[in-house]
């Protein structure tokens, strides 16, 4: 009796498992996620349907500056801004890992997650609450 019974649960746990390698090991269909190609433009207008996803622009350079902290703070603010195709700029941010060499007049395609910024900016008693899209470079083709 106890050998039937055994042998039952073995037979189940032997049928659950071929079903789950099945299941797991299907070769339905496998949509390629479409990259949207955006301008700057775009992303400021949708920025709310873009948030999290990762898009293409075409754009020329990286730029980056330095201001001065507000008054009473020692040191400079490094922003960094993205020129597009259309010569209008955005925030951004870069992977350390992505070259973004200025390669003057050659656009070329960025990959970028589009983030949204929602927090305080200014100098002590003058912040105020803003919300504005950005882009977090992750490659360049």
């Amino acid at each position: 009796m106890v050998r039937i019974l055994f042998a039952q649960v073995k037979l189940s746990l032997w049928v659950i498992a071929v079903f789950t390698l099945a299941a797991c090991n299907s070769k339905g269909p496998s949509a390629t996620p479409e990259v949207a190609q955006l301008t700057i433009a775009q992303v400021r207008q949708e920025y709310a349907a873009y948030e999290g996803q990762l898009v293409k622009v075409s754009g020329y350079r990286v730029v980056m500056a330095m201001f001065p902290l507000c008054p009473g703070y020692v040191g400079f603010d490094k922003r960094t801004a993205f020129i597009d195709a259309g010569e209008d700029s955005i925030e951004a941010r870069i992977d350390p890992s992505v070259e973004v060499l200025d390669t003057g007049d050659t656009p070329r395609t960025f990959l970028a997650y589009v983030r949204v910024f929602r927090g305080q900016v200014g100098c002590p008693g003058s912040v105020v609450e803003e919300t504005f899209p950005y882009l977090e470079i992750v490659g360049v083709e």
